[in-house]
């Protein structure tokens, strides 16, 4: 349990809100990080795809992939989403309730990479639009997470895991913390200073009360807000 002792995160002359320690600073920025490092390993010239690009760790995804020289397909389920995604340096940025994953993947792909943050729809167009040998890096199943155990999408393009040779793997933060956690305390909140690595963080509320609805807005599919939910209930 080393792994997990409770760190001080460098904020460099007070460079930081406590909000960025919610997102970047914080277990999002940690999960997007260790996750580039050691799954995907970005190289220059290679597509990397990010569902929930929009989503705290998704909009971190986006910037690693863009600093490593990766071309970038993203996909969320509303326009404003789209927006943010492009300005984080998306090369391709959809909103997959106007058009969907395997037609933006059919015309942008193929894929060298998949960032699964949804699971359904994406993972099987990503399987189908992907190079041979490609990495994917299982995240998080928010697709499936409020849907029913018989009703939940189910793959179509499995075979393709077999016939492509393709290297897919879950993980958890803890397992990557002892080679990655270091560094991650000592490059991002750096970057983040520095302008070079950037987080949104939407303030809906300043009490108790509006914590229920925060939790409700992030778990619903192409909600407006953009960036990570952020309840202040005091100024300390």
């Amino acid at each position: 349990m080393d792994s997990l002792a409770l760190q001080t995160v460098p904020n460099p002359n007070g460079a930081y809100p406590l909000s960025k320690y919610t997102n970047i600073l914080g277990t999002p920025g940690l999960t997007a990080f260790v996750g580039m490092e050691g799954l995907i390993k970005g190289k220059e010239e290679k597509t990397l795809f990010v569902s929930s690009g929009a989503s705290s760790v998704g909009s971190l995804v986006i910037q690693l992939a863009k600093m490593k020289g990766m071309r970038v397909i993203a996909s969320a389920g509303s326009d404003a989403k789209v927006k943010h995604m492009q300005s984080l340096g998306a090369d391709v940025a959809f909103n997959y309730k106007k058009e969907s994953y395997e037609s933006a993947l059919q015309q942008h792909g193929p894929i060298d990479a998949f960032w699964d943050n949804v699971r359904v729809e994406a993972l099987d167009a990503a399987l189908a639009y992907s190079r041979p040998h490609a990495r994917f890096k299982i995240c998080g199943t928010s697709g499936t997470d409020n849907v029913p155990h018989g009703n939940r999408y189910e793959l179509k393009n499995a075979y393709q895991i077999m016939k492509k040779r393709l290297k897919i793997e879950g993980f958890l933060v803890p397992d990557y913390i002892p080679e990655f956690g270091g560094r991650f305390f000592q490059e991002v909140p750096a970057l983040v200073a520095q302008g070079k690595l950037q987080s949104t963080e939407s303030t809906i509320g300043e009490t108790w009360d509006d914590v229920p609805q925060s939790i409700i807005n992030m778990l619903v599919s192409g909600h407006e807000t953009v960036g990570k939910p952020v309840v202040t209930v005091a100024n300390v």
